[in-house]
């Protein structure tokens, strides 16, 4: 089968998307309120396109919609702890009485281990906004078995033997980048 150019793909995952809708009753059976998408433009444009109101926020309303705006605000814009408390504090005023215990819960209580002012003491995970270094990682692990119908019989011993093999590979790769040899006290961070 030749490639497929992205908007092909796209394309493509939309009327899958469809189908799959269509069998589940109809798009009024499925409103899909969050998705989940790999870093691929094709992905997030077939879920874009399959399910339209997502674009609009038309699947929560309005007021979910002015929610989502002020944790997206509290998730990537505000510097300062107070700064994301105000937002977070907004989004629970904004949304609906069904959504305020959620965001409670999963907002408020733990918004130092996610929210974007909690990097600031770090330049190295100020860095990081992606997740493709973990998704390059996962990567490698599933395909660097000889067999993949092997790591299906792996042992816990196994797997583990498996995942330290592929970190000491990472391992040496880090130390060999033109960066290190450049600058030799970056072999400290693959420490």
């Amino acid at each position: 089968m030749p490639h497929c150019r992205p908007n092909q793909d796209g394309d493509i995952i939309r009327e899958f998307l469809q189908v799959l809708k269509a069998w589940a009753g109809g798009a009024g059976a499925w409103r899909l309120r969050y998705s989940i998408t790999d870093d691929s433009a094709a992905e997030q444009r077939g879920v874009r396109d399959a399910f339209q109101g997502l674009k609009e926020g038309a699947t929560e309303g309005p007021q979910c919609k002015q929610a989502f705006q002020y944790l997206y605000s509290a998730l990537y814009y505000r510097h300062t702890s107070m700064g994301c408390e105000q937002s977070i504090e907004a989004a629970m005023r904004a949304a609906p009485e069904h959504k305020k215990k959620y965001i409670k819960t999963e907002w408020w209580i733990i918004r130092n281990l996610w929210a974007y002012y909690a990097r600031q003491h770090s330049c190295l995970l100020l860095q990081c906004m992606t997740t493709n270094a973990v998704e390059s990682w996962h990567h490698s692990i599933k395909t660097h078995a000889e067999d993949k119908a092997q790591m299906t019989q792996f042992s816990l011993s196994g797997a583990a033997s498996h995942v330290l093999m592929i970190g000491d590979d990472w391992q040496y790769r880090a130390t060999c980048l033109p960066e290190c040899a450049e600058f030799p006290l970056l072999k400290l961070f693959v420490r």
